[in-house]
């Protein structure tokens, strides 16, 4: 595999972790048998819950304000369309602030 197929693999992946509408990538296998579809689906679901708890930990008022439920579902919709840009989770939602404030409900 060149490193432009390797990196194109990598991005086809993440961009499906935060998309549920898209197949899961070519190329996964399970060595358990189990159905790829249904190991992907627990990781990408896993995925989009600890981008959650990372905002909740770094706006626990936002959470307390309008509690946990909304936000839980605003935080899912940020995790989803603003995937983190640095492997350091404390700096992860800086643009939450802008996002609610155009967040329509």
């Amino acid at each position: 595999m060149t490193r432009q197929n390797f990196v194109a693999t990598q991005q086809e992946f993440a961009t499906a972790l935060l998309d549920a509408a898209i197949a899961v990538p070519d190329g996964l296998t399970a060595h358990s048998g189990v159905r790829v579809e249904k190991r992907f689906a627990v990781y990408r679901n896993n995925v989009v819950v600890g981008l959650v708890a990372a905002l909740r930990t770094r706006f626990p008022a936002v959470s307390r304000i309008v509690g946990e439920e909304f936000f839980s579902a605003m935080a899912r919709v940020f995790a989803v369309t603003h995937p983190p840009s640095s492997p350091v989770m404390m700096v992860y939602g800086d643009g939450f602030a802008d996002f609610i404030a155009t967040f329509a409900p």
